[in-house]
């Protein structure tokens, strides 16, 4: 596993988090709050799922389009 490859896209789903977290402190109406959270956590879930599935690729490595859209989806290995 690349270390800083991981470490770049977690952080980037950290910074999706943070910013749908602070969006909903801010919004008090309840109905937009639904809203701001409907648009904002398919992001999160994206980034997260993004550096799950691409932990062993280096990151050096060219992701194709095809294999970015594989790679933002739910990961496999779960059994959730």
């Amino acid at each position: 596993m690349d270390r800083i490859w991981i470490l770049t896209n977690l952080r980037e789903a950290a910074e999706s988090l943070d910013s749908l977290i602070e969006a909903v402190e801010a919004e008090a109406d309840p109905a937009l709050v639904d809203a701001v959270v409907s648009a904002q956590v398919y992001s999160v879930y994206r980034k997260l799922n993004y550096a799950w599935n691409t932990r062993h690729v280096a990151s050096d490595e060219a992701i194709s389009e095809a294999g970015y859209d594989e790679a933002v989806q739910y990961p496999k290995d779960f059994d959730f």
